[in-house]
């Protein structure tokens, strides 16, 4: 019985959890105006976030 009663716990928490993860990636598909998202809009994204890190990966 108390096996039972874990495994409803676990699987509540496990609901909570995905809900926490679900909320700001909906809201963020519904906000905004959409775009298409290609090979090129991915390696745009890749060259800014390196750009990124190597601005402050540098020793100032």
């Amino acid at each position: 019985m108390s096996e039972y009663i874990r495994e409803l716990i676990r699987a509540d928490q496990e609901g909570e959890a995905e809900e926490r993860i679900d909320a700001p990636l909906l809201e963020g598909l519904d906000s905004g105006r959409p775009i298409a998202v290609t090979a090129e809009y991915w390696e745009q994204k890749k060259r800014r976030l390196v750009e990124r890190v190597n601005r402050t990966a540098r020793p100032q």
